[in-house]
C-alpha cells in the first residue's frame, strides 16, 4: 500500500467536502454545510490514518484516531490535531439530526451562529492536516 498516494487522495476529497460545504454556507444550505463538514472530518481522519498505515475496515474513520493516537509513537502536535478532530465531530453529530416538516425541507436543528465557527474549525483543521501531510514529505 502507499501510505502517501492514498492520503493525498483523502486530503483532495477533504478538499472538495470543505469547498462545498464552503459554497452551501454561503447560499444559506445549513444542512448541506454540515452534512460536507462531517464528510470533510472523516476525510481529514483517514488522511492521517493513511499517513500511519492505517486502514479503517468498518465504521468511522474519525473513531479510529484514537487507535492511532494509542498505538503509534507520534508526536504531540499530530495529537493535538487528532484530538481536535475528534471533538469537532462529537460537536457536529447532534446537528446532523433533522428538523423534518412536512412542509419543508430537512433542516440542521442548529442555525448559522453554531454552524458558521463549526465551519471555521473544520477549516482550521484541514489546514493542520495539510500541513501534517506536507511534514511528512519532508
Amino acid at each position: 500500500m502507499n501510505n502517501s498516494a492514498l492520503a493525498s487522495e483523502y486530503l483532495l476529497r477533504a478538499t472538495r467536502t470543505l469547498k462545498e460545504s464552503t459554497d452551501a454556507f454561503n447560499d444559506g444550505d445549513l444542512y448541506y454545510t454540515v452534512v460536507r463538514c462531517k464528510e470533510t472530518l472523516e476525510n481529514l481522519a483517514s488522511t492521517l490514518l493513511s499517513l500511519y498505515g492505517v486502514v479503517t475496515a468498518s465504521g468511522s474513520p474519525v473513531d479510529v484516531l484514537g487507535y492511532l493516537a494509542e498505538t503509534r509513537d507520534i508526536d504531540h502536535p499530530i495529537k493535538a490535531v487528532i484530538s481536535e478532530i475528534q471533538e469537532a465531530w462529537r460537536e457536529i453529530t447532534p446537528m446532523t439530526y433533522l428538523n423534518e416538516s412536512p412542509t419543508k425541507a430537512p433542516s440542521v436543528t442548529a442555525r448559522q451562529a453554531e454552524v458558521k465557527p463549526l465551519l471555521e474549525k473544520v477549516a482550521s483543521l484541514f489546514d493542520k492536516t495539510r500541513e501534517i501531510f506536507d511534514g511528512f514529505h519532508n
